[in-house]
């Protein structure tokens, strides 16, 4: 049996597959059917200081502008203007921030470390950090070697926004 590996790019989208030449082909046309079911452009997240309740005399933050609080965000980098309790909880935030507010589903881990950089950290080898996310079910890796991306897992993303709250509850 021959092995072919096939990675390409359709819009937005990415494909990467590697193996038998019918499993390549089935992945392909899954991915193909997958994207095609997608709304042709998802909503962009819209940003405003505030947004006025009608119910009430005053106004009320958006969530978008309280998540703002604790990220920045330098062209494919977001980075944390709040420091967590450790680095771990930086990563992790940052994958969250890069999925909230690029609509990055997968980051590569030179932006996660970039992130951690511009955040004031200075990690040593975000794979191996990321290696222990999985292990704890957080973080889903797609891809190998220097081709990997990472991405939040349920349980990932739901203890990410808890510790995006937690630091919302900390700023004055």
């Amino acid at each position: 049996m021959s092995e072919t590996r096939l990675k390409m790019k359709i819009g937005e989208h990415e494909f990467d597959a590697e193996g038998p030449v019918d499993v390549v082909a089935k992945q392909l046309a899954d991915f193909k059917e997958l994207i095609a079911s997608l709304p042709s452009k998802t909503p962009d997240i819209v940003l405003h200081d505030i947004v006025p309740d009608p119910t009430a005399s005053s106004f009320l933050p958006s969530p978008a502008s309280e998540i703002m609080k604790i990220f920045q965000i330098d062209g494919r980098v977001v980075s944390l203007t709040a420091k967590p309790s450790n680095e771990s909880e930086a990563a992790l935030l940052i994958l969250f921030g890069q999925k909230a507010l690029r609509e990055n589903e997968f980051s590569t881990g030179s932006e996660v470390k970039d992130g951690l950089e511009q955040s004031g950290y200075k990690p040593l080898r975000v794979d191996r950090m990321m290696d222990g996310f999985v292990a704890e079910g957080l973080v889903l890796i797609n891809g190998k070697n220097r081709g990997k991306k990472y991405r939040l897992s349920n349980p990932g993303l739901a203890k990410a926004q808890a510790l995006a709250d937690e630091l919302q509850r900390k700023l004055p």
